[in-house]
């Protein structure tokens, strides 16, 4: 969970211009104005191209790409999915 999450967080304070260390892990990346839905976008290929799965568009949700920990929680559960 751990190597998901520094994936992550790196991605978005390199790609995003945010430090990290401000942003808590569950606070909204849309409500604290990180990310916009372009944003969004980013971040779902980012995923997709990372982590070799396909996310379909019923998939992109701020449920799973709201927060830090959402988007993490989101890939654990497919890569879960794909190696059963």
């Amino acid at each position: 969970m751990k190597q998901v999450k520094d994936i992550v967080s790196n991605f978005i304070s390199n790609n995003f211009i945010v430090n990290m260390e401000q942003l808590g892990d569950d606070d909204s990346l849309v409500e604290k104005g990180i990310v916009d839905s372009t944003g969004i976008i980013i971040l779902v290929c980012f995923v997709e191209d990372t982590f070799q799965f396909q996310i379909s568009d019923s998939e992109i949700t701020m449920d799973n790409f709201g927060s830090v920990n959402a988007i993490v929680h989101y890939i654990q559960n497919q890569i879960e999915r794909t190696s059963v």
